[in-house]
């Protein structure tokens, strides 16, 4: 039977042992290698490539498939080229005076340099570059323009609280020479905020002095005004700008006690409880106390006798005094006891 491509086919006879009938062995089918992947690496040592195959059909009747279906090898295992890496130029050093540069004069030549970090290596780029150099500079008379440091901000110019303008200047510490470039502009300005709008001082009229706040004795008085204080360069006060006075003032002012009317009479407290003599009380407030030399308050208390039921109360003898001399000396008389 051709199936149209190469197979791998191994047969042996076996024996079925289900119904003892022979079966021929038959090993796996798989296809022929397909074509090698791309290098995993173009140099070094650790390129690999691989190739895969496919079981078409499984074993079967006892064969086996102890077969790889993916192949790898080594690749690409070279050296890598490497190209000469150099480091940074060094700055520009000032090395001699020459006439040789140009006509013109004597200039400055300055000189450079720089190293080899890395050499080149399987077939990477040599290191052929240049580890010196030499330039010509400027004339020997060349001077650059150097500038201070910029002043401070000016004030801002312009109408009050709205936009204007303010400058800030550099002076020229040396000025350029043989060929250098002239001097930047020493000015320079940006837009800003005017300052707030000038108000000059006011000051109100003084109120009437107020009471003297005691009654008896000395104290203080006030007086106050409107006073509004220069603001942004406004016309200052002529006077100190405060808006309270104070001085001192003396009152006599005589007031006399005031007091509320009695109130009502408590209940009666019986000196024994229960009949008989008590006490009673009632007070009154104060509405106005005395001041300066008023008349003092009276009395804010008293007390007032008060009667409870009549206790009962029996008849006593006290005991007899002695007899009285008799009312005659001879004859019938009379004397008395009394208790």
């Amino acid at each position: 039977m051709h199936l149209g491509f190469p197979l791998t086919v191994l047969f042996t006879i076996v024996v079925n042992s289900a119904n003892g009938q022979a079966c021929e062995s038959q090993d796996c089918i798989v296809n022929e290698w397909s074509d090698w992947s791309d290098c995993s690496s173009t140099c070094g040592d650790s390129g690999t490539k691989a190739r895969q195959r496919l079981i078409l059909q499984q074993a079967s009747c006892g064969g086996t498939c102890q077969l790889n279906t993916t192949q790898r090898a080594e690749c690409n295992r070279k050296c890598c080229p490497q190209d000469c890496v150099y480091g940074q130029w060094t700055a520009w050093k000032f090395l001699y005076f020459s006439f040789n540069c140009s006509e013109g004069g004597e200039r400055y030549v300055f000189h450079r340099g720089r190293t080899i970090e890395r050499e080149s290596a399987c077939g990477g780029m040599s290191c052929s570059g240049d580890l010196k150099e030499i330039k010509c500079g400027q004339l020997k008379c060349y001077r650059e323009c150097v500038l201070g440091m910029w002043s401070f901000w000016g004030s801002c110019q312009g109408p009050c609280e709205q936009k204007g303008v303010r400058k800030r200047t550099k002076i020229i510490k040396q000025e350029p020479s043989c060929g250098a470039d002239p001097c930047p502009p020493l000015e320079e300005e940006e837009e800003c905020i005017a300052g707030c709008c000038p108000v000059d001082c006011q000051l109100g009229q003084w109120s009437v002095w107020s009471e003297c706040n005691i009654t008896c004795g000395t104290s203080n008085r006030t007086r106050t005004r409107f006073v509004q204080p220069a603001e942004c360069d406004g016309t200052p006060c002529s006077e100190d700008p405060v808006s309270e006075d104070r001085e001192e003032c003396e009152r006599y002012e005589n007031v006399d006690c005031v007091v509320e009317p009695w109130s009502a009479w408590g209940d009666c407290s019986l000196t024994n409880g229960v009949c008989g003599e008590g006490v009673r009380n009632r007070s009154r407030g104060v509405v106005v106390e005395a001041e300066c030399q008023g008349s003092p308050c009276p009395e804010l208390e008293e007390v007032g006798v008060c009667l409870g039921p009549c206790c009962r109360q029996d008849c006593q003898l006290s005991e007899w005094q002695p007899w009285t001399y008799c009312s005659t000396s001879c004859g019938t008389g009379i004397r008395y006891m009394i208790d």
